[in-house]
């Protein structure tokens, strides 16, 4: 781990949160980390880990830079009622490690199970609120602003006095971008390589479709049958093509491009 990562850490928040929703032979090891001003509330329910146990295995509040700089503008906010499992899906070695960016906030109610599959990395400024079952694949990775929400947080009730449940389950595949400000509702559903549009709000199942870039509001499939290069190394070889080519619009590459 990066050395000015650890000067970030906020040492007794973190040694409460451990404590508190893991054994004490777990939670020795510190697997979650959290980083800088985070308020913590409500840690009454539990973390369970299906992967080899590591330090800083689940790193929140962490600042990555981007658009938002490498400091916190506010305070993120870390509240455990529920349940919240990190599985393993790689059994290769290396750190199986899930990260929250700084100001975010995650929200796991007393009825709620969060299950994150390692390697998801969400941008400054999440959102998330978990009431009945979200569920998010490996390789996940979010820009700023993204919140996902399987609640709808408050229950209406109708002239003829039905109420309707508030929650439904929120399910995302591996290998997924979602871009800025964009929001998933109860009920959504992406399957793997899935890319999300900017200022998209995701309300129905798409699992049926997969290497599809969705947007709108709700979304829509736009295209299909692509996926995003998650690569540096590559998107700054393919920028540099492109700034040399100031005509051409596309280049034709091995589709097993990272």
């Amino acid at each position: 781990m990066q050395k000015n990562y650890l000067l970030h850490l906020n040492i007794f928040k973190t040694l409460y949160v451990n404590f508190k929703l893991l054994p004490f032979k777990q939670a020795l090891h510190m697997p979650i980390l959290l980083y800088g001003k985070v308020n913590v509330s409500n840690c009454t329910g539990r973390v369970i880990i299906n992967r080899p146990l590591q330090f800083g295995m689940l790193r929140f509040g962490i600042s990555r830079g981007g658009f938002y700089g490498t400091r916190a503008s506010s305070y993120s906010r870390f509240c455990v009622e529920g349940t919240l499992i990190l599985n393993e899906v790689d059994k290769t070695n290396g750190i199986k490690r899930s990260q929250f960016s700084h100001d975010s906030c995650l929200h796991i109610g007393q009825h709620g199970t969060l299950i994150l599959n390692e390697y998801e990395d969400f941008g400054p400024r999440c959102n998330i609120a978990c009431y009945e079952m979200i569920e998010v694949g490996s390789w996940l990775s979010t820009s700023w602003d993204v919140q996902v929400f399987d609640t709808n947080f408050h229950f209406l009730i109708s002239n003829e006095g039905k109420v309707h449940r508030a929650t439904k389950p929120i399910k995302v595949g591996n290998h997924c971008w979602i871009g800025n400000r964009t929001t998933l509702n109860p009920g959504a559903k992406i399957s793997d390589y899935t890319t999300i549009a900017s200022n998209s709000l995701v309300n129905k199942d798409f699992s049926d479709f997969q290497r599809v870039i969705l947007g709108g509001v709700p979304s829509v499939v736009l295209k299909e049958g692509y996926r995003r290069i998650f690569s540096f190394a590559e998107e700054k070889r393919l920028f540099d093509f492109f700034a040399k080519y100031h005509n051409d619009e596309t280049i034709i590459e091995n589709i097993n491009i990272l």
